[in-house]
């Protein structure tokens, strides 16, 4: 079976829903640009929300390291991950 981008995006929004996460297709997102893939200002929220010990310079630190991934890290890392969890669920 060939692994796709699109077989991969679903994989992960699966994964997602099944963390009580709830999808929104990126075409309904309000941004400045289509290239923009990061909502910075979601994900400071969130980070400060779960970890309010969090000092500012490390959270942006964190912000900055997610942004700046080259798309080949980001794409095969998301697909170690899809596979570990596709594995793990055929398993049980």
């Amino acid at each position: 079976m060939k692994y796709t981008e699109a077989k991969l995006e679903l994989s992960f929004i699966h994964f997602l829903e099944q963390e009580a996460y709830e999808y929104v297709d990126g075409r309904f997102i309000e941004r400045e640009s289509e290239q923009e893939v990061l909502i910075r200002e979601d994900l400071e929220y969130f980070l400060m929300q779960n970890y309010p010990d969090l000092e500012h310079v490390g959270l942006h630190n964190i912000i900055n390291e997610i942004a700046f991934q080259p798309a080949s890290n980001l794409y095969e890392g998301n697909k170690y991950i899809s596979i570990q969890k596709l594995l793990k669920n055929i398993s049980k």
